[in-house]
C-alpha cells in the first residue's frame, strides 16, 4: 500500500461479465474518467448527475462567429470609413464581453460538475 495516498482503504467485488459490461457502459456514458471515481460517488451519492454543455458550446461558437464578422466591419471601416471609431470600439467591446460571458458560465458550471464526482 503506498503511505501518501489520501484514500488507503481499498474494497473488493466480484461481477460477472455481463454486470461488469453493464457497469462499465454507465461508467463511459456518466463522462467519469474512472470506473473507481464512478464507483465512490455512486456509493456515497447514490446517483451520477451529468451535464450537456453542448447548447453552451454552440452558443459559444455563436459568439465567437459574430466576433468575426465583426473582423469583417473593421476591414470594410478601416477601407470606407462609414461609421466612427467610437461606434466601432463600443461594437468590439460588446462582443468581447459577451465571449467573456459564456467563457466564464461554462467554465465555472465545469468546476461545479467536476467537484460533486469528486
Amino acid at each position: 500500500m503506498i503511505e501518501n495516498r489520501q484514500r488507503n482503504i481499498q474494497k473488493l467485488i466480484r461481477l460477472e461479465e455481463q454486470e461488469n459490461d453493464f457497469i462499465m457502459g454507465k461508467v463511459k456514458s456518466s463522462g467519469i474518467k474512472s470506473f473507481q471515481n464512478y464507483a465512490r460517488h455512486m456509493l456515497i451519492q447514490g446517483k451520477v448527475i451529468t451535464n450537456d454543455y453542448s447548447e453552451l458550446i454552440g452558443f459559444r461558437k455563436e459568439v465567437n462567429a459574430i466576433g468575426r464578422n465583426v473582423n469583417q466591419i473593421v476591414k470594410y471601416v478601416n477601407t470606407s470609413g462609414e461609421i466612427s471609431h467610437d461606434e466601432f470600439t463600443y461594437l468590439v467591446s460588446q462582443v468581447d464581453e459577451m465571449k467573456q460571458v459564456v467563457a466564464k458560465f461554462i467554465d465555472s458550471e465545469r468546476v461545479i460538475h467536476e467537484s460533486e464526482v469528486l
